[in-house]
């Protein structure tokens, strides 16, 4: 059973994540996320083409002090936003800060 309780609730802040995780004694540190927009070249600064574009794609990687290999979780912009008004509206002033703490918090639950 993992540690990390599959709480998709937007409220859930990535701190409280990172606590659980070292509080395991496990938890090895993350990379910063990386955006895409094709899946396939990847960048931790993404920068829109047109106005009101999103990224398509957040990568994020976390590392366990038990395990060989890191845990690397992709998330779709797409799959990610909130249905609330309010937070919506958040996601869409911040995306890059969001998609990749969204991604980030995805990456914990995996690994723990």
């Amino acid at each position: 059973m993992s540690l990390l309780q599959p709480l998709d609730e937007i409220q859930q802040t990535l701190a409280e994540y990172e606590r659980l995780a070292i509080s395991t004694e496990q938890w090895n540190g993350t990379e910063p996320p990386e955006f895409s927009d094709d899946g396939e070249k990847w960048s931790a600064a993404w920068r829109p083409s047109e106005p009101g574009q999103f990224p398509s794609f957040c990568r994020a990687t976390v590392y366990r002090r038990d395990v060989d290999h890191p845990t690397i979780v992709v998330v779709r912009w797409d799959e990610a936003p909130p249905t609330d008004d309010q937070w919506g509206q958040l996601w869409c002033r911040e995306r890059t800060s969001m998609l990749g703490s969204f991604a980030r918090r995805a990456a914990l639950r995996s690994a723990f």
